[in-house]
């Protein structure tokens, strides 16, 4: 995949996002530079509210969805010029903490007496709660290719570093957008699941998985294929 290829996809996930009006902001529309600084942070900080309050203020990614998410997409060429990629989706710390305040003030509301049971159940569903959806990172990584520990093509879910899980293919920015859509955004798949009078949601995603890349197999040997892979 060359790096006209990478940026071609990432115009491609703003434009599927303005289609699904789930955008807020584009910042690039091409591969992003990620500091040093975040990836220090990303490894030394407690917070994750830090992290992310950096790449808000430092304008450290390709699109902010309505729910103040992120994605980022980054291509880079290590010594030996082979390719690197790097796709993260950074979910809203923030909806946790107004979920926390907001079931705080229902649950005085029952306690003082002024709800029933019932509409304390119907105040709580109302909320949406998503803080469950973690971190995720696909990276493209030839030059830490380990056949035996480090696979070249693999998701990090959640901020553990050896958190690996492998993958068969080698992704575009494109699909790693499609892929958390259908995973944490079910209300929004299902509501415009029916693209088109000829395509559905599944058949973008199938053309997408279709337009990615096999894990070369230098970096993908009978070692790898011994662990669980995602294809």
């Amino acid at each position: 995949m060359t790096d006209v290829e990478v940026n071609k996809n990432i115009r491609k996930v703003a434009d599927l996002a303005k289609n699904l009006n789930i955008d807020r902001h584009h910042s690039t529309f091409s591969s992003i530079n990620v500091t040093s600084e975040l990836k220090k942070l990303c490894k030394a900080s407690f917070y994750y509210q830090e992290i992310y309050d950096y790449i808000a203020a430092n304008n450290q990614y390709n699109l902010m969805l309505t729910d103040n998410s992120f994605f980022q997409f980054s291509e880079s060429r290590n010594s030996n010029n082979e390719q690197e990629l790097r796709y993260a989706y950074y979910p809203n710390p923030y909806q946790f903490i107004e979920f926390r305040e907001h079931v705080q003030a229902v649950q005085e509301l029952l306690d003082q007496g002024e709800i029933s049971s019932s509409e304390y159940e119907q105040l709580l569903n109302e909320c949406n709660f998503t803080h469950h959806i973690p971190v995720i990172r696909y990276d493209y990584s030839p030059s830490q290719y380990d056949a035996s520990f480090h696979p070249a093509s693999h998701f990090h879910i959640g901020f553990n570093s050896e958190n690996r899980w492998p993958v068969s293919k080698v992704l575009t920015p494109y699909l790693f957008f499609i892929k958390i859509l259908s995973m944490y955004y079910s209300d929004i798949w299902i509501e415009n699941f029916t693209n088109s009078s000829e395509q559905t949601l599944n058949d973008i995603y199938s053309e997408a998985k279709s337009n990615s890349y096999a894990v070369p197999s230098n970096y993908l040997s009978n070692e790898d294929k011994k662990r669980f892979l995602i294809t």
